[in-house]
């Protein structure tokens, strides 16, 4: 493989204007040059579109594209569609890299790896604090169902799990197996991404605890928000975790894995029942629905099982 591959950085945008500047500087910074930045910006209202266009005129490595807003994971496949890298990561528009991100990604490409996960540090914006950064360890590379493994049941750190605004695709892979966002899912459908992405791949994936990434957490974004309604965005939440069992058990029969994976499902099920019956019973169709469709893979009695097994927990 060549030494300096390019990366797509895909960047979905939509009304952030006071942020744009703080993450394009991280980006045109960067240490790696070999880069092209996707930005795609989906139907701002607030100037962020005229912004993303200054940064396309003074560099020409940023590309822009706008389209009517159709929400992050409508935005992401617009990126995918014309992401020319070897590789590609993504990049949330209120967040940003540290200068040396995509070199120390690329220092770990090699034959056989299929993706590169490396740490990020969570900042909050206001205060001017760390509020978590990745633990020591070493780096390491998982096969498959190790990775899978570590989706569920983290053993390198929470922060590894379900993310990809910290990990380096390989953009072949996501072309040749047609991986695209479910744009019906509002909530998890970037660990619905990662799953698919692990599912395909025959190859390694490597991850190391450097910082590369700066999640900054703000009052208002969508990151930091937490649906406790019954509604379509938090059944996607629960579809999300039921499309991800799908797929590992197309490849995988590995009791300990399915398990987990239906573990995730249970407690998202009974977190929607939860809410369901504190909800005045006003939802029966939605509850009917989502129960019918869980059933199909999840058995009832599992997710009993599972409630009386962890119900401290819960």
């Amino acid at each position: 493989m060549e030494s300096s591959p390019l990366i797509s950085i895909i960047i979905p945008i939509y009304n952030v204007r006071d942020y744009l500047k703080r993450c394009f500087d991280t980006i045109s910074s960067q240490k790696y040059t070999n880069l092209e930045a996707i930005v795609i910006d989906d139907g701002s209202t607030d100037g962020s579109g005229d912004i993303c266009d200054l940064y396309a005129a003074k560099d020409s490595r940023f590309k822009v594209f706008h389209k009517q807003n159709g929400g992050v994971s409508s935005a992401r496949n617009m990126g995918l569609q014309y992401a020319r890298g070897e590789w590609v990561t993504f990049c949330d528009s209120d967040d940003g890299l540290f200068d040396n991100a995509l070199s120390l990604l690329v220092s770990c490409v090699e034959t056989g790896i299929d993706s590169v996960c490396a740490g990020y540090v969570k900042l909050h914006v206001k205060q001017k604090k760390v509020l978590r950064r990745t633990r020591k360890f070493d780096k390491v590379s998982l096969e498959r169902e190790q990775a899978l493994m570590d989706f569920y049941r983290p053993t390198l750190g929470k922060v590894f799990n379900g993310y990809i605004i910290n990990r380096l695709f390989n953009n072949a892979i996501i072309q040749e197996n047609h991986l695209r966002f479910r744009e019906d899912i509002f909530i998890k459908e970037d660990g619905l991404f990662l799953v698919q992405y692990l599912c395909s791949c025959k190859g390694l994936h490597t991850y190391i605890p450097n910082p590369i990434y700066k999640y900054c957490v703000r009052s208002g974004s969508a990151t930091t928000y937490r649906n406790k309604q019954l509604n379509k965005e938090s059944i996607s939440n629960l579809y999300a975790r039921i499309e991800c069992y799908k797929e590992i058990k197309k490849v995988s029969d590995a009791k300990q894995l399915l398990n987990l994976s239906k573990d995730n499902v249970s407690f998202e099920y009974l977190i929607l029942t939860y809410r369901y019956f504190t909800d005045n019973l006003r939802k029966i169709k939605s509850f009917v629905r989502f129960s019918i469709h869980t059933f199909k893979y999840v058995s009832p009695f599992y997710i009993l099982r599972f409630y009386f097994k962890n119900m401290g927990k819960l």
